[in-house]
């Protein structure tokens, strides 16, 4: 997603998701060309994208946060 819409290597791409769903957020990478079309014409466009990034990063920082809370409880379950 972020390699078609922000012309990101697959690998800054990766690099973008994992530091985003894992909260480090350093910063250095970010949806830049979604939010200066905005300014554009192809305004609806970019609400639209950048509604989408923000449901992938909430949904993915539950997903992430669900599995520490599950990884915690089998591992006090198991000691």
């Amino acid at each position: 997603m972020f390699h078609i819409w922000e012309g990101l290597s697959i690998l800054d791409g990766v690099y973008f998701c994992f530091i985003t769903l894992s909260t480090i957020g350093f910063g250095d990478i970010l949806p830049e060309k979604t939010l200066s079309s905005m300014a554009n014409e192809n305004e609806t466009e970019s609400k639209k994208r950048i509604i989408i990034i923000v449901l992938y990063i909430l949904g993915g920082m539950t997903l992430v946060a669900m599995s520490f809370n599950l990884s915690k409880y089998y591992y006090n379950e198991a000691f």
